[in-house]
Order: C-alpha cells, then sequence, then structure tokens
C-alpha cells in the first residue's frame, strides 16, 4: 500500500487531475460500500481505509478531506426521512464494521495528530466518537 502511496505522491506532482479522480474513485467506493453493506466485501474496505491512511502519510489527502471521510463514516444514513426498517437493515445492532473502518484509519495515523491544530480535530472527533 505505502509503495503505491509514494507513486501517487510522486504522480501529483505533474497529473493533479489524475490524482484528483484517482481519490475521488477511492472515496466513492468507500462510500459505495457503506450503502450497500456486503459482508463479503469486508475485508477490501479496511484495504481501502488502509490505502487512503497511506495516502494521507505522503500528503496526496488533506486533513479536511479526512475528516470529512471519518465525520460520514460515523453519520452515515442517520436521516429522519428514512425509514425505520431500512436503517435497521444496513445498520443492524450488531454491525459496528463502520467503527471498525474509523479505526484502522486512526491506527494507521495516530501519530500525525499530536499536536497543534491536527490535536485539536481529532480530540474534537473523539468527543463526537
Amino acid at each position: 500500500m505505502s509503495s503505491i502511496a509514494v507513486l501517487v505522491a510522486a504522480i501529483q506532482k505533474n497529473h493533479r487531475n489524475f490524482t484528483t479522480n484517482l481519490m475521488d474513485h477511492i472515496f466513492e467506493q468507500v462510500i459505495r460500500g457503506m450503502e450497500e453493506n456486503d459482508f463479503k466485501d469486508s475485508q477490501r474496505r479496511v484495504s481501502t481505509m488502509k490505502f487512503i491512511s497511506e495516502c494521507y502519510n505522503f500528503k496526496v489527502i488533506h486533513t479536511d478531506s479526512l475528516f470529512n471521510l471519518l465525520y460520514s463514516l460515523l453519520n452515515w444514513d442517520v436521516d429522519n426521512s428514512c425509514e425505520i426498517q431500512r436503517l435497521a437493515d444496513l445498520d443492524s445492532n450488531s454491525d459496528c464494521f463502520r467503527i471498525r473502518l474509523v479505526c484502522t484509519l486512526l491506527d494507521s495515523l495516530g501519530r500525525y495528530f499530536m499536536r497543534g491544530r491536527r490535536r485539536l480535530l481529532l480530540d474534537r472527533f473523539f468527543v463526537f466518537f
């Protein structure tokens, strides 16, 4: 994963549109995975989160985009207009997979949020979490 992230970071300097489209596709995969919530794709989604963390390590993704993803993982499909059964089908009480995705991302990135503005953002996220 880190080798691919290094390659993407190197490509980013000359081909900004390619990198933007690639990361947009990766984020779309995460969102599609939350919509479908299929168990057979769980390892792929964990790998995708690991790749996102590696891309953040090599400054392909900004902090704001990362925290938007984290908050959307926790807030997914929390909407008053949705039917209760539909929510129950998407997220049962025993399914903690979104928490696993958040923990995978934070496990890889925790050392980058030790001080400054990033620390405040992470503290605020932990209270929300």
